[in-house]
């Protein structure tokens, strides 16, 4: 039997779920209970509190790449190395370039970096709704629009030469959901069990399938969805939700699963009425009260003074309410704009940060060397040698670095003449007698900078891994890894953690990077330059994490990532019109308009504008709604030098409601500037 448990946020859904899970474990029923991996932990955590170590071991908590895991135990697991971001790249360069000859529009393309990104991002989101390149043959085929039949055509033509091309060594995250679909079919994984699902906003069109299975296998199954049958309107904040559930009930009614009425949760449950009242008005509209008292709006004049209003109330509620950093959570749709300031706030008002971010991988010491040395081989330029001894390489000391580069500078040094022996004053035309010493210093200094080079360069670097080889010899003859070493240590010894694992990580990352360009061509023809793209290409996706330094710190996160559980303080960061809620823009390879074509040829594609747009609703509401005791929002009237900020269409009409008047940042920011046309 389906059963939903429905209710708005933070009406006990959760709770709910876990209550009857655990009275399903406690009469020896077997329990699984599906969540998101981010929730997976404190999911976890929460049975084993209630049930003990024994009685735990009947619930099982799982996210959909746990059951593939599990299953594999038991049926056999796939080999292959599974492909991550820079793998998918460097592929689909490949795959590209492959079948270029039989690509129509598609194939000026062949040698555009963006545009296999762009082909890898189409591809993932046509094996997550479950569309094969078959589907897309068979698709244009039937399309009246020409130009559409023809980018089918193209993409799946790409789309098979990148399956061909991964089937032979990697296994792709992507098909992990399919596989295990396939292997449920005979293996009855829940046969038997009770399900709970919780804590999702929406399916892929693989999960739909496996939900399929688990619907078709298990005792029962309980899905709660954030949802409120009265407000459940085409463009309501539910109506994302609501689209889910008819979906599930139509899996349900064609495999012949009975569905139980609903469970209907209550009111929203927060620690004050001010809460309370913000989330009634974000799903209905209605005011319910004439104050908000632990609400705080903040008008701010840049990102930076939105950074430092929020750093200087958290400092003063830990202070005065005793707080933790911990229960705080601060959230931005575009993170990556308020790293800088934040961190900066944060570090002026002593105040620990947690930030959900990984540093690119292009943008380590590690990778620059690296790249560097890939560089040269394509040619000794003074450039490329001084970036290469200027990427965190301690081979010279800063004095010798400099002498060289000065006499380079003076000579217009460049090319061969770095091969040649080098008679010219050090101090540039003078009557002085060149001494025959500071020569001699020079042309050490050149020979110590070439030698390590010279001989790679002469090799025959004509494949993959020659070329690899050719570079980790030049690292090794200049300490490249000794040196990244003493960088790491150092990091760690100024108690910059954060910066240390990102050292550490970053080789490992690189080294994995360079195994997978080995494989890809291994048996092909690559000059340096080509490889070099190839390298480049791959790095700039790849990221480096590093973990939490401590316990107690106060959370930073983009609002579609982060995923908070139950945070007693929350900080909306940008709540500007356009930002939060963000723009919807068309991406990838198809538009808008190809996607409403696309439906109608039968293929399940999402919608990029209106569905987009609701979700962009459904993500403020989910975040607005998250705190249990305050709720702070700011925005910025300068967005940049360039562009004017308005507040968002949310937080004016809520402002207008509850005639909520923003508070400033700074504190003389003239006031009938901030409320003139706003509120």
């Amino acid at each position: 039997m389906l059963t939903f448990i429905t209710g708005r946020a933070s009406s006990g859904k959760t709770y709910e779920t876990i209550n009857r899970a655990i009275n399903s474990a406690k009469s020896d029923e077997k329990v699984i209970i599906l969540v998101p991996e981010q929730f997976s932990f404190e999911c976890e955590k929460k049975v084993l509190s209630a049930l003990g170590d024994t009685m735990a071991q009947n619930i099982s908590v799982l996210s959909f790449s746990r059951i593939c895991d599990e299953v594999d135990r038991v049926t056999g697991g796939v080999c292959s190395r599974p492909l991550k971001n820079s793998d998918i790249q460097i592929l689909m360069k490949k795959a590209i370039g492959d079948c270029a000859d039989n690509l129509t529009s598609f194939k000026r393309f062949k040698n555009s970096d963006g545009f296999a990104k762009k082909m890898a991002e189409t591809v993932y989101e046509l094996k997550m709704n479950c569309i094969s390149p078959t589907d897309l043959t068979d698709a244009a085929g039937r399309s009246k629009d020409p130009v559409l039949a023809v980018k089918l055509k193209d993409t799946a033509v790409i789309f098979e030469t990148f399956c061909s091309l991964i089937t032979e060594k990697y296994i792709d995250p992507s098909d992990k959901l399919n596989i295990l679909c396939d292997k449920l079919e005979g293996y009855r994984f829940f046969e038997g069990k009770t399900v709970y699902i919780d804590s999702f906003d929406g399916f892929t069109g693989q999960q739909y399938k496996i939900i399929d299975r688990i619907l078709s296998q298990s005792k029962d199954v309980f899905i709660t969805l954030n949802y409120d049958e009265k407000h459940n309107g085409k463009f309501d904040v539910f109506a994302g939700i609501s689209k889910l559930k008819t979906t599930l009930l139509n899996s349900a009614e064609k495999l012949s699963v009975s569905v139980g009425n609903d469970v209907v949760l209550g009111s929203p449950r927060y620690e004050n009425e001010s809460l309370a009242a913000v989330e009634e008005f974000m799903v209905s509209g209605k005011k319910t009260t004439e104050e908000l008292h632990d609400v705080t709006v903040c008008s701010a004049l840049t990102i930076y003074d939105e950074a430092e209003f929020v750093a200087r109330k958290i400092r003063k509620t830990v202070r005065e309410e005793g707080a933790r950093y911990r229960d705080m959570v601060i959230v931005a749709r575009d993170t990556s704009k308020y790293l800088i300031p934040l961190k900066s706030a944060m570090e002026k008002n002593n105040i620990p940060l947690f930030l959900d971010e990984r540093t690119p991988l292009s943008q380590t010491a590690c990778a620059a060397m690296f790249c560097s040395a890939a560089e040269l081989l394509c040619g000794i330029t003074t450039e490329r040698l001084f970036k290469f001894y200027k990427s965190g390489i301690e081979y010279f000391t800063t004095d010798e670095l400099g002498t060289l580069e000065n006499y380079a500078f003076i000579w217009d040094i460049d090319g061969g003449l770095w091969l040649k022996e080098w008679d010219m004053s050090p101090k540039g035309l003078t009557d002085e007698k060149i001494k025959q010493e500071d020569l001699e210093n020079i042309n050490a200094l050149r020979l110590k900078a070439v030698s390590p080079i010279i001989k790679q360069i002469k090799e025959s670097n004509t494949d993959a891994k020659s070329i690899i080889a050719s570079m980790l010899e030049i690292l090794e003859k200049t300490g490249a890894v000794k040196s990244l070493i003493n960088l790491y240590n150092e990091r760690k010894k100024a108690g910059d953690t954060a910066a240390a694992d990102v050292i550490r990580g970053s080789y490992d990352a690189v080294i994995s990077v360079l195994d997978s360009i080995a494989g890809a061509y291994k048996n092909e023809t690559i000059t340096p330059r080509n490889f070099l793209a190839v390298l480049q290409s791959a790095l700039s996706l790849e990221t480096v994490g590093n973990i939490p330094a401590s316990l107690d710190e106060v959370t930073f996160g983009a609002a579609d990532r982060i995923r908070p559980a139950r945070p007693k303080y929350v900080f909306i960061l940008g709540a500007n019109q356009g930002v939060f809620p963000s723009e919807v823009t068309s991406s990838g390879v198809f538009s808008n308009t190809d996607r409403d074509k696309m439906k109608k040829l039968d293929l399940k594609i999402p919608d990029k504008t209106i569905d987009e747009a609701i979700n962009e609703d459904y993500l403020v509401y989910t975040n607005v709604c998250s705190a249990k005791n305050s709720l702070t929002i700011t925005y910025a009237l300068n967005l940049s030098e360039e562009a004017t900020g308005e507040p968002s269409a949310f937080l004016q009409s809520l402002c207008k409601a509850f005639d909520k008047l923003p508070k400033n940042e700074p504190s003389t920011l003239d006031i009938s500037r901030v409320l003139g046309s706003f509120f």
